[in-house]
């Protein structure tokens, strides 16, 4: 058998004295027949009692849910990683119960009841979706406090707002969330440049036109509908990967562990469309063909884009101007 890692012991330990003094307080204040002999002191019946006792109790506060928001190829999916394996996360990643991005392998889905809905003999209409949506992480916030994970949503940012002729015309999941718990949330961001290049190279240029100007359009559309959020950038977090990732923790209300920046293969996640390399590092930018670098220079929404983040607009100047502004952090 595997040795457990010291900080998953510790975790363990933890949690499994957490729930003796449940237990504990429980038999104070329980009638004296309950204390004789004969009760099964197994580890699984006492956490069964544990979490019969957690069921009952009406006084447990809501459950708070996390959000982390980002467009694709923006360095999203190692930063999701890396929070994801924080102690008790439980990350649901690329989350949007109104997306429209499906190809034919994905329509065979049997236990997904929403998705069901929407493409059954009569499909349901946005409203319904969107209760049904509610229901569900209602649920599972809820038997996720229980057990002491936190639950962790991972926006499928993509598929609101680089779909089609214009942004998905549909509540957005942040805003979902706020209106039915208590909130969490995180925006972070990558040089729009490399954004597009990344985007171009996997074939993901999914809105048109599709050019820079129309995305950094998008862009801007999506740090508006979340202007009320703290933003990271990327290439910040690749400078000091502890230092940035504890503030993205701390942003989230969340413990940090710095032994999580070291890769998990244990924990795969949709959209992995980057880095593969355990480096937490800058790299080089990408070659710029000359079309998109006279794209760049005549893009007015890419250059505001740029100045809002405190990225340079040059292709072949480093990507990161100075802090980010104070408007936007």
């Amino acid at each position: 058998m595997t040795a457990l890692p010291p900080h998953l012991l510790k975790q363990a330990l933890h949690h499994l004295n957490w729930a003796r003094s449940i237990l504990d307080e429980t038999r104070l204040t329980a009638p004296e027949q309950d204390l004789d002999g004969g009760r099964d002191m197994s580890p699984a019946a006492l956490l069964a009692e544990c979490q019969a006792l957690l069921d009952a109790s009406p006084a447990c506060p809501p459950p708070v849910i996390r959000s982390l928001h980002h467009m694709a190829c923006s360095g999203g999916t190692l930063i999701a990683r890396i929070i994801g394996a924080q102690a008790n996360v439980r990350l649901l990643s690329e989350v949007n119960p109104f997306s429209t991005q499906l190809d034919k392998r994905q329509l065979f889905r049997p236990s997904d009841v929403s998705f069901l809905a929407r493409h059954g003999t009569r499909p349901v209409d946005q409203r319904i979706v969107q209760e049904l949506f509610e229901a569900e992480i209602r649920v599972l916030a809820k038997r996720s406090h229980q057990s002491g994970h936190i639950l962790l949503l991972r926006d499928h940012a993509h598929s609101a707002y680089c779909l089609g002729t214009e942004p998905q015309k549909a509540p957005k999941l942040h805003d979902i969330l706020t209106s039915c718990f208590e909130t969490r949330a995180l925006v972070t961001v990558r040089h729009p440049l490399d954004c597009y290049l990344s985007l171009q190279a996997n074939g993901w240029l999914h809105f048109t036109p599709a050019t820079l100007d129309e995305y950094a359009r998008r862009v801007q559309m999506f740090l508006h509908d979340h202007k009320n959020i703290a933003v990271i950038r990327y290439e910040d977090i690749l400078t000091d990967p502890a230092a940035w990732m504890k503030s993205a923790c701390d942003r989230l209300d969340l413990p940090f562990d710095p032994q999580a920046l070291t890769p998990n293969s244990a924990i795969a996640l949709s959209g992995d469309s980057g880095r593969h390399t355990a480096a937490l590092s800058a790299r080089p930018r990408r070659p710029v063909p000359a079309g998109l670098r006279r794209m760049a220079a005549r893009s007015p929404d890419y250059r505001e884009l740029c100045a809002r983040l405190g990225y340079a607009p040059a292709p072949d100047a480093p990507p990161v101007m100075g802090a980010l502004p104070p408007a936007v952090a």
